[in-house]
């Protein structure tokens, strides 16, 4: 009898729109991952367009987490580490209550799992220069800023789906909604008059040559 497995994917809607790490990807990439290694794969969840900051507010996450706390599946796959938590504490805690329900975490892009010492020692290693590379570019950032405000420069406008809180550049949720669907809309061959039109009905205003702007940054 196939051991049974769960798998979970995450993504922020900055990132589906900037990167291309879509849902159905990362379903896609699991089943297959599941097929090759013959394991029963029993159900699929996913928290679309939430953060990875914290594993808090994710049913999907803490559905899947129910499930190897019940026995029901041996093992959990995800398509990167970072899809579970971008917190090396929380990682690390996610890691650990997988290894006490005597299951197996997966992690399709890194072609690692837990059950070796060195697979679970890679896996916490991977997780902390993850968080470290995130803290240094928001560190960067901000020194950038500050450097300019220093020498008396005006700041633009940042890319847009970003604002500046702080001296730190953080998501914003209705211009990161707003991009996520121009370049969605663009995709299915729609005008950016057709655009600017689609988002209207949605209730948003965006100016066709919000649009084309938008459009512009990202070619």
């Amino acid at each position: 009898m196939k051991d049974s497995a769960v798998a979970y994917c995450r993504v922020s809607t900055m990132e589906q729109a900037q990167e291309g790490v879509s849902m159905t990807m990362q379903i896609e990439k699991a089943r297959l991952y599941c097929e090759l290694n013959n394991i029963n794969l029993v159900g699929i969840y996913g928290d679309p367009a939430v953060s990875g900051k914290s594993t808090v507010n994710r049913p999907g996450l803490q559905a899947v987490m129910q499930m190897l706390r019940d026995g029901k599946v041996q093992h959990l796959v995800t398509y990167k580490l970072d899809r579970l938590s971008r917190s090396t504490l929380e990682s690390l805690q996610l890691i650990q209550l997988v290894d006490e329900c005597g299951a197996t975490l997966h992690s399709i892009t890194e072609s690692l799992n837990t059950q070796s010492p060195t697979g679970r020692f890679t896996m916490r290693i991977i997780c902390a220069l993850g968080e470290m590379e995130r803290d240094q570019l928001s560190e960067r950032t901000r020194a950038a800023l500050q450097f300019k405000r220093s020498q008396g420069e005006r700041l633009g406008r940042p890319r847009h789906g970003l604002k500046v809180v702080d001296g730190e550049l953080v998501e914003d949720p209705d211009k990161v909604y707003i991009r996520t669907r121009v370049f969605a809309l663009r995709a299915e061959g729609y005008t950016v008059r057709q655009i600017s039109e689609a988002l209207a009905r949605e209730g948003y205003s965006v100016s066709k040559s919000r649009v084309a702007q938008i459009l512009k940054e990202a070619a």
